[in-house]
Parts: C-alpha cells; sequence; structure tokens
C-alpha cells in the first residue's frame, strides 16, 4: 500500500468522523433536555447525555435512521443513561 493510499483511507475516515459528530450535534440539546428533567442536576444531565451520545455515536445503525426514528433513539438513549446516573447516585447514598 502507498502512501497516498493511506492518506486518502485516513482522510476517509476522518470525513466519516466529521460527518457522525455533525449530525449526533444536531441532537445534543434534545438530549441534554431529557436527562436534565431526569435528573434535575445539570452535572448529572451533562454526563448522562455524553454517554448517551457517545453510545450512538458507536450504534452504525443509528446513522441510517430516519429523522423521528433518530429522535426516538436519543430519547431512549438519554432517558437510560438519566436512569443509570440514578442508580449509581442511589447506590452511593446506602
Amino acid at each position: 500500500m502507498t502512501v497516498h493510499m493511506l492518506e486518502g483511507k485516513r482522510e476517509s475516515a476522518l470525513s466519516v468522523c466529521n460527518k457522525k459528530t455533525g449530525l449526533l450535534r444536531q441532537y445534543e440539546d434534545y438530549c441534554y433536555q431529557i436527562a436534565f428533567y431526569m435528573l434535575r442536576n445539570e452535572g448529572q444531565a451533562m454526563e448522562a447525555a455524553q454517554q448517551a451520545l457517545t453510545s450512538l455515536y458507536k450504534c452504525h445503525e443509528w446513522f441510517e435512521l430516519s429523522e423521528s426514528g433518530r429522535l426516538a433513539k436519543v430519547k431512549h438513549a438519554a432517558l437510560m443513561q438519566s436512569l443509570e446516573s440514578k442508580k449509581r447516585g442511589m447506590s452511593r447514598a446506602l
């Protein structure tokens, strides 16, 4: 494999990463709003939203969904991460 081929693959991978990140950024506020509604704590909500978006970044199918499908998955991921955060908080309190 030549240097030019390797550079092309790297640029292609960066392009895909940038596209995925750009699409996820469109859902950041929505994800955070759901997490904050559940947790009523800014720090926990930011952490839960970050974890939810990270899990969606790794889910290749999410990027193939329609707008409504992506919204539903974002909501589900935010709710699940918020519940996990609440569980961790409760177990620390015990």
